[in-house]
């Protein structure tokens, strides 16, 4: 609004009165939500022969999941498609329906929207169906690499649709998980250890090699949680995927820092209709920001160069009654003929037609689901209490108290202490720096 009246002053109104259009917009919606969501989509189709979209509905007409993916998308995906990575995020609508973008890196190394999904839920059934909606809107043609977390549903789902895709799993999230999979005390001595052996190991032999050593003088080989991300180390250590064109990345950071940029405009209360108006201001905000080289495409840099053209014809033509007058008659059918181009141009991705308006059914909006993502139910002071007397240590085993206060976590870390100030305080060639240090303390120096 801003754009279009040109100054923030000439808008006439403000943000209370948006933010009362907003709750008007929102009763209005009740029990028509999702249906007002197909027909934008379909109003979108009609302006786009390029932008793909379909749905599917369960057995009482809910809607159940959704895909789209316009025509900027699926020409980025024709370019940068050798890289993908896929992550699911939550609580951005008041049904908890999972969103699910697909996002890749451009030649400037910034992050890029290729698709968007919505479903409600997280089984390998929707997935499958997502995916292969992803293919039909890019011509089958599928990512080489695509990062992932260790989802199983996730994975069985790629494996199905996307057999020849190279499924490697996100090790920001593997690492993660060390400090709640090990031993606290291992983990505090032997965590670096074993991060540098997994990223700075240059080839398998060498990985298996540093790996297995530091599984024998730790006693960590015994770790089941261990053996298990071993047997898959093909999937996620660096050493084993670096041949495959990857653009730098070896997790799905690109995908949650872009969860954490749309959460900025979105949020838990947001209807379908008005999730996917402010996911595409968020998308509008993040062009207009882009900074990088090429920046020339966005809409304030466009807006600004034609601007700076027709004030030079204006000038021009306002100099004569002639010149103002065949402007004046040209300027009509100029109108016209802008307004006829397709200004999202021929992608040469073929097109696939979707549900038609005259045979859509009716839709009845989305139940309200329970993923793993929508948070737990609040508990009391009291039952907070009980869960906490309840909770064993992870060092020791014993009820009662976390590894933060485990006596014999404690108890270990002040005999180390302990030997350290003997091994200090022998007999040396430093006994006069040691005394002098101690008498100032003495007297508070």
């Amino acid at each position: 609004m801003e754009i279009d009246s040109g100054d923030p002053s000439s808008i006439g109104c403000v943000e209370r009165d948006l933010r009362n259009h907003e709750r008007n917009m929102r009763e209005e919606q009740k029990g028509h939500d999702a249906e007002t969501l197909i027909e934008f989509f379909t109003l979108e189709k009609e302006k786009s022969p390029n932008f793909y979209f379909d749905y599917e509905l369960d057995d009482d007409n809910k809607l159940m999941r959704c895909f789209w993916a316009d025509a900027e998308s699926r020409r980025s995906y024709g370019c940068f498609g050798d890289v993908m990575v896929f992550d699911t995020t939550y609580n951005t609508n008041k049904y908890s329906i999972i969103f699910a973008p697909f996002v890749g890196v451009n030649n400037h190394g910034q992050t890029i929207l290729f698709a968007c999904g919505l479903m409600s839920n997280e089984s390998t059934e929707s997935f499958v169906w997502l995916f292969t909606q992803f293919l039909h809107a890019m011509s089958n043609q599928a990512p080489p690499l695509l990062i992932t977390d260790q989802d199983a549903a996730i994975a069985k789902a790629i494996s199905i649709v996307m057999p020849v895709t190279f499924h490697r799993f996100c090790i920001w999230h593997i690492l993660n998980k060390f400090s709640e999979k090990i031993n606290a005390m291992l983990y505090n001595e032997q965590y670096h250890r074993l991060v540098h052996i997994i990223k700075d190991s240059e080839t398998p032999d060498e990985f298996e090699r540093l790996w297995n050593e530091a599984m024998e003088l730790t006693n960590l080989g015994c770790n089941e949680w261990l053996r298990s991300m071993y047997d898959i180390r093909s999937r996620w250590v660096p050493a084993y995927v670096n041949h495959i064109f990857s653009a730098g990345m070896s997790s799905n950071q690109r995908s949650e820092s872009g969860h954490s940029f749309f959460k900025k405009y979105v949020n838990k209360k947001n209807s379908l209709m008005g999730f996917i108006t402010r996911f595409n201001r968020a998308l509008t905000h993040q062009n207009h920001e882009d900074v990088e080289e090429g920046a020339d495409k966005s809409l304030l840099a466009r807006h600004g160069l034609l601007a700076h053209k027709a004030s030079i014809l204006v000038d021009d033509a306002s100099l004569t009654d002639a010149r103002s007058t065949y402007l004046l008659g040209e300027f009509e059918n100029f109108h016209l003929r802008v307004k006829e181009i397709d200004i999202v141009g021929n992608t040469g991705i073929p097109n696939y037609s979707s549900k038609s308006r005259e045979s859509q059914q009716f839709i009845e909006d989305p139940s309200e689901v329970r993923a793993k993502g929508c948070g737990k139910r609040l508990k009391s002071s009291k039952e907070k209490t009980i869960s906490k007397c309840n909770r064993q240590c992870s060092v020791c085993g014993v009820a009662g108290h976390d590894k933060r206060t485990c006596p014999t976590l404690n108890s270990r870390s002040n005999a180390f202490a302990y030997d350290m100030d003997n091994t200090s305080n022998e007999p040396g060639e430093h006994d006069t720096f040691t005394t002098i240090g101690s008498s100032n303390r003495q007297f508070g120096l």
